[in-house]
């Protein structure tokens, strides 16, 4: 992420993602993946680096898991999610 302009500090997130999804709808996101996954890369780079260390201190990280589930459902509008969540998550700060 972009350091903070008035602290000067560096966050570094290292995360994996996932959807939750009804089973039958996993082909066709599997199907829009492999023609909009470059896609959906760079938006979820975007909302991820648009997260304030306020939203990084959320519990549940409710604000980051919402902008993220909105990045993919705008993305993937064939095959919708449900939710994302966070399978691994680590923050570093520099």
């Amino acid at each position: 992420m972009p350091r903070d302009p008035v602290t000067n500090t560096a966050v570094e997130m290292k995360l994996h993602l996932f959807g939750t999804v009804p089973q039958y709808r996993i082909p066709a996101i599997e199907k829009q993946l492999k023609t909009e996954g470059y896609r959906l890369r760079y938006e979820t780079l975007i909302a991820i680096r648009q997260t304030s260390l306020k939203e990084l201190a959320e519990p549940d990280l409710g604000h980051l898991r919402s902008r993220l589930t909105n990045v993919v459902n705008d993305v993937l509008t064939e095959a919708t999610i449900k939710s994302v969540g966070f399978e691994d998550f680590q923050i570093v700060y520099d």
